[in-house]
């Protein structure tokens, strides 16, 4: 076996239970550290939480926001929200179908010696 492969089963073997995990959790943080110590001798591990404001400052940010949001909306709709009455709403109707005379059929109907193309009549003379 190669070094290459050797680190790379290691790795492998290191991110395997943190496959699943969302890149915020510290079971996968400290995963991945592990597996950048793998592969680079020089790395240096960090407490997660300095990883987190480091590298991942944006999707820490989003996840707090989207929290935030997502627990105002379910606060609002467990104050009742904007629809006080619990009575369902009336269903969409469809609309009523289109006539079905010969209005339809007529547009495609061009056969020969129905009305004139502008030309001179074959008629008499």
């Amino acid at each position: 076996m190669t070094v290459v492969q050797v680190k790379l089963d290691a790795c492998v073997a290191v991110m395997e239970p943190a496959k699943l995990l969302s890149q915020l959790e510290d079971a996968y943080l400290t995963a991945r550290q592990e597996c950048m110590a793998i592969w680079f001798e020089g790395y240096v591990k960090m407490p997660n939480a300095n990883l987190l404001a480091k590298q991942y400052g944006q999707e820490v940010a989003y996840a707090k926001q989207v929290k935030l949001e997502t627990d105002a909306e379910m606060a609002y709709n467990k104050a009742g929200g904007a629809h006080q009455s619990k009575a369902k709403p009336e269903p969409c109707k469809r609309p009523a179908a289109g006539p079905t005379s010969d209005a339809a059929s007529s547009s495609g109907d061009k056969g020969k010696g129905k009305g004139k193309k502008g030309g001179k009549s074959k008629g008499k003379k």
